[in-house]
């Protein structure tokens, strides 16, 4: 890893809400320089727009480049490129497809090594370049811009609670139809990853939730049976740490969710609402599954709060420590699997299957034995 400090890409996000607001106040506070070097990915103007109506005094290094950013100060990056209107407490187009622009450039630099991580200010959902019609929430947008195999999960984490959710963005009658055991087998392990490599939980354990109450005769419903009791003795079969399924209304209000590293519930209902419940210094998103890190608080744009100076940024302070937490973590947790030790001692079963594979897979026979000492006597 380099000696340089971690640089962390802070998008401004929606211009018209709070988000702006929180990133001021985070890095008002001057010790924060000494831990990373933050760039703004935004709008100078609308920067400064909510600089003087907060009456923030802070001071921004202006860049137009990532390159030119400078460590011990709050470089601030023109990534829009033109004029845009704040309007405080509206949601606007014009707004969307300026944070769209700030994403995108954020993740171009995060990928030429520029920055190391992308902490995202609160943003509503974005609207696809791809069709203006469609709207993506910010982890779909972002894996629509980094690609990779592997799908985008987003980690909901307050307070040693980690969960995710199977089915996304769904009303709760839906998600029956949207379930499968391979979702939640996928879901599963890619928790068990983020959990080992983002978060270094050795020997993690995670808890799945059933979607159904069990009934009167203490049996499961037509989900649990179908798709996640297999789920989970698949995992089981292969030697994971998962366990369930478990009754989600006893499983926080009895705290046996203090036994678990990581909890996999069926929909957003069954595990946002309780960690937000819990929540003391905000909830955070960790996007994982991305070929880079990327943090979030669990803000949406409080659109009626815009301007108002009354927003706590302890939840998007915690989003940058967190990202730096993550960027080494991965560093620390990928080094040993970059250049693994060769073996320290002499196999002597591999002699035999070269020795097999060399004559055929037959065994000498003792006139050849008798032949080959000859040879060796003689070469003596």
């Amino acid at each position: 890893m380099e000696e340089r400090k971690i640089r962390v890409g802070v998008v401004q996000g929606d211009i018209n809400g709070v988000g702006t607001e929180l990133i001021l106040k985070t890095f008002a506070a001057p010790e924060i320089l000494d831990l990373c070097t933050p760039i703004i990915y935004g709008s100078p103007k609308a920067v400064a727009f909510h600089r003087n109506g907060l009456q923030i005094d802070l001071n921004l290094n202006v860049i137009q480049q990532a390159k030119e950013a400078r460590d011990m100060r709050v470089n601030m990056l023109d990534a829009v490129k033109r004029e845009v209107n704040v309007d405080l407490g509206v949601a606007t187009q014009e707004a969307t497809e300026a944070a769209r622009v700030m994403i995108d450039q954020a993740v171009e630099d995060c990928k030429a090594g520029l920055i190391d991580v992308i902490v995202l200010a609160p943003v509503g959902c974005i609207g696809s370049r791809s069709n203006e019609n469609t709207t993506a929430t910010p982890a779909t947008y972002l894996q629509q811009q980094c690609g990779g195999e592997e799908k985008v999960l987003k980690v909901v984490i307050d307070n040693g609670l980690r969960a995710v959710s199977v089915v996304e963005g769904m009303p709760t009658e839906e998600v029956p139809a949207a379930m499968t055991k391979e979702d939640i087998v996928v879901k599963a392990k890619q928790l068990l990853r983020s959990l080992k490599r983002d978060l270094r939980v050795e020997n993690p354990r995670v808890a799945v939730l059933a979607f159904n109450p069990m009934n009167a005769e203490g049996e499961y419903g037509a989900e649990e049976q179908e798709y996640i009791v297999p789920a989970v003795k698949a995992m089981v079969a292969e030697g994971l740490n998962v366990f369930g399924p478990y009754q989600a209304d006893t499983f926080f209000s009895e705290g046996e969710y203090d036994s678990f590293d990581g909890i996999v519930g069926m929909c957003d209902e069954q595990v946002l609402s309780p960690v937000e419940v819990q929540s003391i210094s905000g909830t955070l998103k960790l996007f994982t599954g991305l070929p880079l890190v990327a943090v979030m608080a669990d803000e949406d744009a409080n659109y009626e709060k815009a301007g108002e100076v009354v927003m706590d940024e302890m939840a998007f302070r915690h989003a940058v420590f967190m990202a730096i937490d993550v960027y080494r973590n991965q560093i620390n947790y990928d080094r040993p699997f970059a250049n693994p030790l060769k073996k320290l001692y002499h196999d002597k079963k591999e002699d035999g299957e070269r020795s097999r594979h060399q004559s055929g897979g037959r065994k000498p026979t003792d006139n050849q034995r008798k032949d080959s000492e000859e040879v060796v006597e003689g070469g003596e």
